[in-house]
């Protein structure tokens, strides 16, 4: 329980990374929906795997790394085509705010992203 409560606080800061530039790129330069989110994609997975990597999946093993990244990696790009889905759905559709619809996504990808970089990338 302890390691998920560390990395819901790891993903927080990274999902403020990805609503920010997001909400810079779709509210305040009208950017399309899909390359906003892939362009905040790319910046908080970066944050993610380095935070996540000091405070929550702390295997030190240098040969490891890069399979981490990689694993990480491959675990958040499915997390980010579910969560381009759902703001699709709700912005499109449901006609919601993008910036709430950006917060609503978030939640299920990250109890998918948590499970699979446990179960899959680190093999918990």
């Amino acid at each position: 329980m302890i390691k998920f409560i560390k990395y819901s606080f790891v993903g927080g800061i990274s999902a403020i990374v990805d609503i920010s530039i997001f909400f810079l790129c779709y509210q305040l330069l009208g950017i399309h929906l899909a390359i906003c989110n892939i362009l905040s994609f790319h910046f908080a997975i970066t944050t993610n795997f380095f935070l996540g990597r000091f405070f929550v999946f702390t295997d030190k093993n240098k040969k490891k790394q890069k399979y981490y990244f990689l694993g990480v990696y491959l675990v958040s790009f499915s997390g980010m085509i579910l969560n381009t889905a759902i703001l699709f759905i709700l912005i499109n559709y449901l006609e919601l705010f993008s910036l709430a619809s950006k917060i609503f996504a978030a939640l299920p990808v990250l109890a998918w992203n948590y499970l699979l970089r446990l179960f899959k990338v680190y093999n918990k």
